[in-house]
C-alpha cells in the first residue's frame, strides 16, 4: 500500500489491460519494428490510464456514493471489468507510447503523427469511459450488482423562461 499526506491508495501489480494480440488487431504490422514486446509500453499505458480514471472518474463517482477519494483511494482491482472495458482505451495510450518510442522528433516524422493520433483517439475514448462510467466493486463483495454500475452522466442546466 502506498499512503500520500491525505491519500491512500492501494498499488496493486495487475497486468496491463491489453496485450499484444490486442494491439495487433488494431495495427497488424506493429510487431515489424524489431521489437519482440512492447510490455513496457503497455504497462506504462495501464498506469497512465488509472491515473487518468482517478482523476477523471473516480474522484467524481466517490462524491455520488458520498465516499471521501481522500480517505478512500482509487483501487484500480475493484474494477472488475478492466479488461472488458478499458482495452480500447489502453491500446490508444499504449499506441501513443509506442509511437513516440519510434518517434525520430523530426518534422513530418510519421510515427509523429501517429502519436498525435492516438493521443486524440486515447482523450476521446477517455471522455467517453468517464461519461459512462466504470464497473466498479464499491463494497468490494468480488461482484458488480446493480447498484455499483453508476453511471455518469453531464450535469444539466435548468433555465427559467
Amino acid at each position: 500500500m502506498t499512503t500520500t499526506s491525505s491519500t491512500t491508495t492501494t498499488t496493486t501489480t495487475l497486468p496491463p489491460y491489453c496485450n499484444d494480440d490486442d494491439l495487433v488487431s488494431y495495427r497488424p504490422n506493429i510487431m515489424q519494428f524489431g521489437v519482440a514486446s512492447w510490455s513496457s509500453q503497455r504497462l506504462k499505458a495501464t498506469k497512465v490510464v488509472n491515473r487518468d480514471l482517478s482523476a477523471e472518474w473516480y474522484r467524481k463517482a466517490s462524491k455520488e456514493r458520498s465516499v471521501d477519494f481522500k480517505v478512500t483511494g482509487f483501487q484500480p482491482g475493484l474494477m472488475l471489468d478492466r479488461y472488458e472495458q478499458l482495452e480500447d482505451l489502453t491500446c490508444y495510450k499504449a499506441f501513443e507510447l509506442i509511437y513516440e518510442y519510434l518517434s525520430k522528433d523530426v518534422d513530418g516524422d510519421v510515427f509523429r503523427d501517429l502519436a498525435d493520433r492516438y493521443h486524440k483517439s486515447y482523450e476521446k475514448e477517455l471522455k467517453r469511459v468517464v461519461l459512462t462510467g466504470i464497473d466498479y466493486d464499491w463494497n468490494s463483495s468480488g461482484a458488480i450488482d446493480s447498484t455499483e454500475k453508476l453511471e455518469m452522466v453531464s450535469p444539466r442546466t435548468l433555465r427559467r423562461v
